[in-house]
């Protein structure tokens, strides 16, 4: 485990990140790269569904006297008398396990100078929804379509304006951050809505609710153009 980083709150996750080097030695290579790819969300997006992905894996290919058998089998749904570990805590600890193990992914971004750390650092001030608040309102956080914010302690943060009072998205936002690519740069979309907008004279977050749908995908569609 990397030091200095906090721990995955899920007793799997974190054992994993313990005996994360170990277990690679044992995995085939293909095995090594399907692990790689659950951990960083790359071959299954819902963390619920990477980490029991995870677990399946982990059965699968340790000898049964490796010390992480017995936290695989008394950490999941094989003990019933563990307690359930919440979809938000395995989200976070997944993405506490990607910062401990997967430190190349972090090279392959250069550096981030001191105005991107101020960027971020006001935006993560913004408004939020946590995950698990909005799959209280019954919608999926891993919408690819809403923008979704990493925080440094390795959390993550949607920001409140994509969704109306009663905790839904607004559809013009996600045919926004579509066009916006969301995905590949949220932090760009969001400067995007909360910045103002010469061409709206606005800030496009102020115009959700008010009957300006049609002006804000004419606005976005712009992106790239003027």
């Amino acid at each position: 485990m990397n030091p200095g980083l906090p721990e995955p709150e899920d007793p799997v996750l974190r054992a994993l990140a313990e005996h994360w080097e170990d277990v690679l030695r044992l995995a085939s290579e293909e095995q090594r790269e399907r692990l790689r790819g659950l951990v960083a969300g790359t071959v299954e997006p819902d963390p619920v569904d990477a980490r029991a992905a995870v677990v399946d894996e982990l059965l699968f290919l340790l000898p049964p006297g490796h010390p992480m058998v017995e936290v695989l089998r008394t950490g999941t749904m094989l003990n019933a008398g563990v307690r359930e570990v919440s979809a938000g805590e395995i989200e976070n600890s997944l993405a506490r396990l990607r910062l401990s193990v997967l430190p190349t992914e972090a090279t392959d971004h250069p550096e981030l100078d001191e105005f991107d750390r101020q960027v971020q650092a006001r935006l993560l001030d913004l408004p939020f929804l946590s995950p698990d608040e909005l799959r209280g309102h019954d919608v999926d956080p891993n919408d690819e379509r809403l923008i979704r914010l990493s925080h440094p302690d390795g959390g993550v943060r949607l920001p409140a304006f994509q969704f109306s009072d009663v905790g839904k998205p607004w559809r013009v936002v996600q045919e926004v951050n579509e066009r916006l690519d969301t995905l590949a740069d949220p932090w760009g979309a969001t400067c995007w809505w909360v910045d103002p907008h010469a061409r709206l004279d606005a800030v496009p977050a102020d115009l959700l609710g008010e009957g300006h749908d049609a002006l804000l995908m004419r606005a976005a569609a712009a992106v790239g153009v003027d």
